[in-house]
């Protein structure tokens, strides 16, 4: 890695003093001084102390807090009610990583700030004036806890380092807050959005003769709360359906819950209003003659005496409630012999309802009106429309299919009338829906109006209770009227206003404030070192390494001088020496030469004396217990309480509720964690940090290592990344698994922010359900007891459920689903009824099918003696047949007839249940086509997947029941007569629209001959076209289509009874037991609760098990034993270790070596082709030559410059002196050794021994060999 610390900052402060030239400098050495002399005017600034670093970190740290303020008041904006847009959670973890992971990052960047303060400020102060030895050669913050230097900085004044202290704590503590800044939160979301309005108002094709039971069927179902009303009808308004443009259709089953859409919209507004009518009635014997009719009714300036045969909306035993339309002044519309078209509309037509006391006849009807004179009373009522202008809003709620709406009558602003519909027209269309279902609108025995709660006989009693039941009725009918005929699909997008409910993302309040705060601090801090201490510029080179010490130290001779006898001692005993006592100064002198003075003597007996006592040899923290069991203990035990964590929030009800209370308890689960993390990564830290310090001094340790390798080695200012790769790449696998561990720590925080969420819960707890009702569809035998089956003497309401749910698109009823019906269910636990939420199970269900086929050979005949003509299909063994007319128009028609298959009840003939035809017919030259399937029913039950609300039980929408594959079974009783035949399907289904005539409108001439089961199958909810149904195979499907949803209706309201009574087990019934069946279901009560994210769990689990093996790996491999004497961080302690070394002389080191980087110091060859070993040192003064040997690990002795003393306990001759016997006792030097020196007569030896760092030369000369027994052993 390039580095980045060479350059030269500007010159800051820099007293010169003079030094004498040294005129003995060889001609090399005196061409470098030259070289340099030109550069020597200017220091060093460390790359992050430099002024645009430094305001790259205050523009950075502006920018955070600029974009920080502005996300908060963006999501704030709105009363905090729309947020960040984003995909829900799908980009979870980039906001939860994001923020810590960019605060990592300036975490990183700003400790190197940290560490060149640290390592900057004794030179800072030197650099001023003479300096204490604590606040100089002694000052070390870069091996202590960081808030243990701000507290020491803070105390003695260094400001630098407290700054830089400080920056780095509050970047910590950004770090931790940034773990909970965001929040995904769920809001109502305001927002213009593009709508499609489906259908339009419009009158042109309004007849009001046409029309059938649909309208009296839906208001019927909606009093009975049978069905829902659906998009576009909203008591008493009726506005065309519309949705959003991202949809493609606009119904109760498409609308997505928990949406709003609102649009301005055209309304239609109906209304009825009645009043009584004074009625008089004179006797008559010929009550339907309109020739001696005298009844009168008279009401609001009008007077009308009814002429035709009335409408019967209801008999009761007492009471009967007759209906007719009549004009003011007695217009009719049934007696002048016109076609309906043919009307006057521009008449004010009036309804007339009248109440009467019954009077029973022979044949057992019943009329208003006898044959004796009896009291009458009645109401006049009047339709009229409105048509306006007006904000319409619609929304579903969850787990409901009903569409609500809302409008405001205030914002109602009229408009033009539908052109072409006056108000007769749709009174009189409202009547004649109700004429059209005629047939089952009468309830026999029935005591109440289908739209009011009053009974008859309140009817009777008040006219004001008889006027409020038709205004309701007639009124509600008017409404679905209008929805059907008046509005015309056309759809066209309109502008107008979505709220959804999202998932949106938040700043929360107090993250923001704390991070606001903090980074206002850190702004004021760095504006602080910019303008008092910025740039740094108080050495001539980096000074980080042993080798940039050693460039400083070759050129301050007294300052070295100082140090004798020092190797040995701790920092504490060389700070009680002479050298603590003095002070200390850093300048440039006149030649330019960078060096330290002191004010010290020259060394005394008292150094000498420490100097003979027994090293004490010092190790990392990270070596101790203290450390080492918290650090293999804390991040096991953080995974196993994440493993328990997360194994109770993947079971019920996760970890903890927190839906409903303070928002503030969030922080819990947010900062907790963070916190854990950093102590844990201030671990790792300690680890990383002795690593890097020891590394250089263990390979100097095994001896022989190049510079780049040890003495020019900074560790502390690798960034951990680069860090890594470079360790692996020297091979210093110790160094390389903690800087590993310390990097993935540092990642920790980053995963630990999205640990925890808030979420709606997931299975909370097992439920069982009970069953409260079984199935019994009744008597199977043929033959039996009318009444005894399931689909026999139904309410009407119930009956007409399935062309409800075929014309009305509506939702289907409780306990049905399409062609599935459900048993009644209940929670076992009584107490669970009380719950709010949802509940997934398996439950069986009823499925009515048919299996069907082409009779491919049909025996049919045609009679087309006169039109319309006949086409009989017969089944002469099975004595069945099925026919329909044919040829009613000299137009394209279709027809289509259903039957009972067969009359034959023997078994053995094989005889269809049903049969049907269908074709279509061709006038002229064409012939018809025709298909004749026939049908066999059966009922078969199969176990569905199924989501109910609870504590209402109804089918969530938005959740479709899903029918296990292969669990059909036929477990119930069956035979032909357990079903309606095709040819009954018309008591289920509306009949054709027709004219009161029984003439057909032209516009449905093709459809004249269709009975109401393919009417059905064509027009119905999923309808498929009628050219299409003459493929058998299509024709078949989508009549089982409709089959199972007219079954399934017939189940639910005709085929259940509680388990509490008693049965027939001759009959059709299941289960066939009193044994009550339960079924297991998962109850989710959809509240929100703190959970553990898995992908977190398992990268964290990662990270923690990967950096205890790198921690314990590097312990492991870090041998610390014996190596160092103290810590090596301060100036004076690697000093001490250089004293007397070889290293320093200027045939190593030339002048002005000092202002050279290490790609300068590379470029001149010095440290190139030299080793360096630190180990023990002796020094012989023989004559006139003075070596100083020293002893490697491998044992041998090498010549070098200095002095030095220990003690000779301290060393042994090593394995291979050992061998030979020679050996002088007093020195333990071989004395072959010493004899190749001087003869042995002539010379005074005086042996001196020290411990440090030197030159190893390894040049083969014979050498004095002393062995360390140390530990260290080299390795590869």
């Amino acid at each position: 890695m390039p580095n980045q610390d060479t350059q030269k900052g500007p010159f800051t402060y820099s007293p010169v003093i003079n030094e004498d030239d040294d005129s003995s400098r060889d001609a090399t050495k005196k061409n470098v001084y030259k070289q340099d002399r030109g550069r020597l005017s200017r220091l060093w600034t460390p790359f992050f102390l430099r002024r645009p670093v430094m305001l790259s970190f205050l523009l950075l740290f502006v920018a955070i807090l600029c974009s920080l303020v502005a996300l908060y008041t963006y999501t704030q904006r709105e009363h905090r009610s729309l947020g960040i847009e984003t995909d829900g959670s799908r980009y979870y973890y980039l906001w939860t990583y994001g923020p810590t992971a960019v605060f990592m990052i300036l975490t990183a960047g700003w400790t190197q700030v940290e560490y060149r303060a640290s390592q900057s400020m004794p030179w800072v102060l030197m650099l001023r004036g003479p300096t204490p030895a604590s606040e100089s050669i002694f000052l070390d913050y870069l091996s202590n806890w960081n808030v243990v230097s701000l507290y020491k900085s803070l105390r003695q004044g260094h400001y630098l380092v407290a700054l830089c202290v400080t920056g780095s704590l509050l970047l910590n503590g950004l770090t931790v807050f940034s773990t909970g800044l965001f929040e995904l939160d769920t809001v109502r979301v305001t927002q213009v959005a593009d709508l499609t309005v489906t259908h339009k108002f419009d009158g042109a094709q309004f007849d009001p003769v046409v029309n059938d039971g649909k309208a009296y069927t839906a208001c019927l179902g909606y009093t009975k709360n049978v069905i829902d009303p659906p998009i576009g009808l909203h008591d008493p308004y009726v506005y065309p359906p519309f949705r959003s443009a991202k949809y493609t259709a606009a119904d109760n089953l498409t609308m997505i819950a928990n949406a709003e859409y609102e649009a301005e919209l055209e309304i239609f507004t109906p209304t009825i209003q009645c009043q009584e009518a004074t009625t008089t009635i004179a006797p008559s014997h010929a009550r339907f003659d309109p020739q001696d009719n005298s009844e009168v009714y008279e009401a609001d300036g009008c007077r009308v005496a009814p002429t035709g045969i009335p409408l019967a909306l209801l008999r009761g035993n007492k009471f009967g409630l007759d209906a007719d339309v009549a004009g003011c002044q007695s217009q009719t519309l049934s007696n002048d012999g016109k076609h309906p078209p043919e009307v006057d509309w521009s008449v004010d037509w009036r309804l007339w309802v009248s109440i009467a006391q019954t009077m029973s006849h022979p044949s057992n009807n019943y009329s208003t009106y006898g044959w004796e004179t009896h009291e009458v009373r009645g109401v006049m009522c009047k339709l009229h429309y409105n048509m306006s202008h007006a904000p319409v809003r619609i929304w579903r709620e969850p787990g409901q299919s009903a569409i609500l709406s809302a409008i405001n009558a205030s914002d109602l602003m009229g408009i033009e009338p539908i052109a072409n519909v006056s108000d007769g027209k749709l009174l009189y269309a409202t009547h004649q829906s109700i004429g059209a279902a005629i047939d089952y609108s009468s309830d026999t025995g029935s005591e109440y109006v289908f739209a009011a709660s009053d009974s008859l006989e309140e009817l009777w009693n008040s006219s004001a209770a008889l006027a409020a039941a038709v205004e309701k009725s007639y009124s509600c009918i008017a409404r679905q009227l209008a929805k059907d005929s008046l509005l015309v699909q056309e759809p066209h997008s309109v502008q107008g206003t979505e709220r959804t409910t999202d998932q949106r993302l938040f700043v929360r309040e107090l993250s923001f404030s704390l991070m606001v705060a903090l980074l206002g601090l850190l702004i004021i801090v760095v504006c602080l070192l910019l303008v008092f201490f910025i740039p740094v510029a108080v050495c001539p080179r980096d000074t980080g390494c042993i080798g940039g010490l050693a460039m400083v130290f070759a050129q301050s001779p007294d300052f070295m001088s100082q140090f004798q006898g020092s190797a040995l001692m701790t920092t504490t005993q060389m700070a009680g020496s002479p050298l603590g006592q003095a002070q200390y100064t850093s300048s440039v002198t006149n030649t330019g030469s960078y060096t330290i003075m002191s004010d010290g003597s020259s060394p005394n007996a008292k150094m000498a004396a420490l100097a003979e006592t027994t090293p004490h040899w010092w190790r990392p923290l990270s070596t101790s217990w203290s450390i080492w069991i918290p650090l293999v203990a804390a991040p096991l035990a953080v995974i196993i309480a994440l493993e328990v964590v997360y194994h109770i929030s993947t079971s019920s009800r996760g970890i903890t509720l927190v839906e409903g209370k303070s928002s503030y308890i969030h922080y819990i689960w947010v900062y907790i964690p963070a916190l854990i993390m950093f102590a844990i990564r201030c671990l790792f830290q300690t680890v990383e940090f002795g690593a890097r310090v020891f590394q250089p001094y263990l390979l100097l340790r095994r001896g022989a290592v190049a510079a780049d390798k040890t003495i020019l080695e900074n560790q502390l200012r690798k960034v951990a990344i680069y860090g890594v790769f470079d360790s692996l790449r020297k091979r210093q696998w110790a160094l390389a698994a903690a800087t590993i561990a310390l990097l993935l720590a540092a990642i920790t925080p980053i995963v630990v922010s999205g640990l925890y969420m808030v979420q709606a819960s997931a299975p909370t707890s097992p439920r069982n359900l009970t069953r409260i009702d079984r199935w019994n569809l009744g008597d199977p035998n043929p033959g039996s007891a009318a009444g005894s089956k399931y689909y026999d003497e139904l309410q009407p309401v119930d009956a007409k459920i399935p062309g409800m749910i075929m014309y009305l698109n509506l939702s289907y009823p409780q306990w049905t689903y399409k062609d599935l019906a459900f048993p009644q269910v209940q929670l076992a636990d009584a107490d669970g009824a009380q719950e709010q939420g949802y509940i997934d199970a398996r439950l069986p269900a009823l499925r009515g099918k048919l299996d069907c086929a082409e009779v491919k050979s049909p025996n049919c005949s045609y009679q087309d003696d006169y039109a319309p003509y006949i086409l009989t299909c017969d089944d002469v063994e099975c004595s069945g047949s099925v026919f329909t007319s044919v040829g009613r128009t000299n137009a394209v028609e279709y027809f289509s007839a259903g039957s009972v298959g067969s009359s034959n009840y023997d078994p053995g003939k094989n005889c269809p249940d049903n049969r049907l035809l269908f074709g279509k017919w061709f006038p002229g030259e064409t012939p018809m086509q025709k298909l004749v399937i026939s049908c066999d029913a059966r009922i078969e039950e199969v176990d569905v997947d199924v989501r109910l609300q609870v504590p209402s039980f109804t089918l969530d929408p938005d959740f479709e029941p899903r029918v296990i594959e292969g669990s059909a079974r036929e477990d119930i009783r069956t035979n032909r007569s357990s079903f309606p035949g095709f040819d009954s399907m018309k008591e289920f289904l509306f009949t054709p629209e027709t004219y009161p005539d029984g003439q057909f409108p032209e516009t449905n001439n093709q459809l004249i001959d269709v009975d109401v089961l393919m009417r059905a199958a064509i027009y119905g909810v999923d309808g498929v076209p009628a050219e299409e149904l003459l493929d058998a195979a299509k024709l078949i499907s989508r009549v089982n289509e409709v089959w199972g949803v007219i079954m399934a209706q017939l189940y639910n309201s005709g085929g259940r009874q509680p388990f509490d009574q008693p049965f027939n087990h001759s009959w059709s019934v299941l289960p066939l037991d009193d044994t009550v069946p339960t079924y297991s279901a998962v109850f989710y009560d959809g509240r929100k609760y703190l959970v553990q994210s898995e992908v977190s769990t398992r990268i964290l689990d990662g990270l923690l098990a990967t950096m205890v093996i790198c921690g314990v790996v590097s312990i492991a491999l870090l041998q610390t034993k014996e190596v160092l004497p103290k810590n090596p961080c301060s100036i004076g302690a690697v000093a001490s270790l250089l004293h007397g070394s070889r290293l320093l002389g200027p045939d190593v080191i030339p002048k002005g070596a000092e202002w050279c980087s290490d790609d300068e110091l590379k470029r001149r060859g010095i440290f190139q082709g030299q080793k360096f070993t630190m180990g023990w040192w002796t020094d012989r003064k023989i004559g006139g030559y003075n070596p100083v040997f020293y002893a490697s690990n491998e044992g041998d002795l090498h010549p070098s410059g200095g002095i030095g003393s220990a003690s000779r306990d301290d060393f042994s001759v090593s394995d291979i002196d050992r061998d030979d016997a020679r050996v002088n006792e007093r020195t333990g030097i071989s004395l072959d050794v010493q004899s190749s020196l001087v003869p042995s007569d002539e010379e005074e030896i005086r042996k001196h021994t020290r411990f440090g760092i030197d030159i190893d030369l390894g040049d083969g000369r014979e050498n004095l060999r002393l062995q360390n027994d140390g530990p260290i052993r080299r390795h590869a």
